[in-house]
């Protein structure tokens, strides 16, 4: 899924007293997404354990720490499964790094692209490095990454689908651009509106697509929903507007700062 994961899961303040320097905390959320163009939808679980390596939360300025966090990812809708490791590291709070492997299984073909000699069933690696930043003053946030990803397919098939971008690389293996950003202003705990974009681009097949939307969010305790809607463009399946939806709920808040 586009939205899955990453700056749309925008973390609210945390509320729970933070760790003392040295001690560490853990972290959990589950949530479904769903979207209508290019169809699909996924249900997700996140587990992760933080490390604080300097400074304090307790800070006024809030941000003034950092540390590190690995963690382990769940993505299933039956027939597409995900699962992921993950280790960030944020030498400062609102600024870091996360490398990522994961194995994804696909079990029956989309409907969406003409598959012919496109592997689009099967198993798929990816490991991938990325760049996470996030900053917020007076209200007005910016949240953005950008992720370069290693994608093989098991097969020796000449193409491959890449389900997370939804495009098709070179295969047996490929390597994915992603640049993902949300801007926008929170209005105060419980409600923020902003602007997403996502843009992929497969580097040896030459396919790219990109997602852009208005979305709103609505806060409540320990749930979120975002609901989104926009246009969708894609060099390998129909272009058009877009609708998605993202319900999420946050057991435990980590060290993360969004």
């Amino acid at each position: 899924m586009l939205l899955a994961a990453g700056p749309l899961a925008l973390a609210e303040t945390p509320a729970d007293a933070p760790p003392a320097l040295g001690s560490s905390k853990w972290d959990r959320s589950f949530g479904f997404v769903a979207r209508s163009r290019p169809i699909g939808a996924i249900f997700t679980s996140e587990f992760g354990r933080g490390f604080l390596l300097w400074g304090s939360p307790k800070d006024e300025s809030r941000w003034r720490y950092g540390y590190v966090r690995p963690a382990v990812q769940l993505e299933s809708i039956a027939v597409n499964t995900r699962v992921a490791v993950e280790v960030e590291i944020f030498p400062v709070s609102f600024f870091g790094f996360a490398f990522r492997n994961e194995y994804g299984l696909r079990l029956i073909e989309p409907t969406t692209i003409a598959c012919g000699s496109v592997q689009c069933t099967g198993g798929l690696w990816r490991s991938s490095a990325e760049a996470r930043w996030g900053l917020e003053a007076a209200g007005i946030f910016w949240v953005g990454s950008a992720t370069v990803t290693a994608a093989s397919a098991l097969s020796e098939a000449p193409r491959f689908y890449e389900d997370r971008s939804v495009l098709v690389g070179e295969g047996p293996a490929d390597r994915l651009v992603t640049f993902r950003n949300i801007a926008g202003y929170r209005f105060n705990e419980s409600w923020l509106a902003g602007v997403f974009h996502e843009w992929n681009g497969m580097k040896r097949a030459g396919t790219h697509a990109d997602l852009t939307l208005g979305i709103l969010r609505r806060s409540l305790g320990r749930w979120a929903l975002t609901a989104g809607a926009g246009h969708y463009r894609s060099d390998v399946t129909p272009r058009g507007l877009s609708a998605v939806m993202m319900l999420q709920w946050t057991g435990e808040k980590g060290l993360g700062l969004f």
